[in-house]
């Protein structure tokens, strides 16, 4: 099979999501599948230098702390990337690995390709807003606004990866309809150390 991943977040950024997409590119691939992973450019000096990822080469919006690249709905275009991924053959399943504006790319292709959509929730977005250090009324409002936000982009799945049952459970208690089951991220003995760079 090709599986098509789409990720707000990859390599080089460290993070659990990265390490679990890259974790499950590297086992997918030892299966004898092909593995695209689509994701945001961190420049042209710090993309991974990997035949198996797609950076998208559109000025993203940087989260406060800097860490990340992020996209709002609607970035980059199907057919564009459809012909950077052509000699990969045609797309069997897309599996969005995130939220924002990669993943809704991830969700066009889908529909593009008449493929099925997988997500896994990795993040609870509303557990993230206690970190910020907004008032107790405003820290309120966003925890409800995200679970929403997460709710309705999860279910557009066909099937919804989530790594606890806690969080499932949560899912469900906000109104997640789609198709569910826990998968647990697991462990690997390798390590994301080194990823060399260069421009594509």
């Amino acid at each position: 099979m090709h599986i098509a991943f789409f990720s707000d977040y990859y390599l080089p950024s460290l993070g659990g999501v990265q390490t679990s997409i890259h974790n499950q590119k590297s086992a997918l691939k030892a299966l004898g599948h092909t593995v695209s992973v689509v994701c945001p450019s961190y420049g042209a000096t710090e993309d991974v230098l990997d035949p198996d990822v797609f950076p998208l080469r559109v000025p993203p919006l940087r989260t406060p702390d800097g860490r990340h690249h992020v996209y709002l709905p609607g970035v980059g275009s199907v057919g564009r990337l459809v012909r950077r991924m052509a000699g990969r053959g045609p797309v069997s399943v897309v599996h969005c690995h995130s939220e924002f504006g990669v993943a809704a790319l991830g969700r066009r292709l889908a529909r593009h390709a008449d493929v099925p959509l997988v997500v896994t929730a990795h993040t609870d977005l509303a557990a993230q807003v206690a970190h910020l250090g907004w008032s107790a009324p405003v820290e309120v409002w966003a925890q409800r606004l995200l679970w929403r936000y997460l709710v309705r982009q999860v279910g557009l799945a066909d099937a919804v990866i989530v790594p606890s049952a806690h969080f499932r459970r949560e899912l469900l208690a906000r109104g997640l309809g789609a198709p569910s089951v826990v998968i647990p991220n697991g462990h690997v003995a390798e390590a994301v150390n080194a990823v060399p760079r260069q421009r594509r």
